[in-house]
């Protein structure tokens, strides 16, 4: 099974990406997790064990911000 990223949710360039996880994340620790999963596309257990943190706790995250980046697409038009 291919390793799921933002990209397979929408249409961005990596720098879109970037900028997105840089806009909307406001915690260090998180914008690496951002960037582990949708830019680098390492899987969950791989984050857990990058980050020192669950595997839970990588998909709490990633879930949360992914509705927040997810509803703020349109503000790409604007940077």
């Amino acid at each position: 099974m291919a390793t799921a990223t933002i990209h397979n949710l929408i249409d961005l360039s990596r720098s879109d990406i970037e900028w997105l996880i840089n806009e909307y994340c406001f915690v260090a620790k998180h914008r690496a997790i951002l960037y582990s999963r949708w830019l680098d596309g390492l899987t969950f257990e791989e984050i857990s064990i990058k980050h020192d943190i669950s595997e839970r706790q990588a998909k709490n995250i990633i879930r949360k911000y992914r509705e927040i980046v997810l509803s703020h697409i349109d503000r790409l038009k604007l940077h």
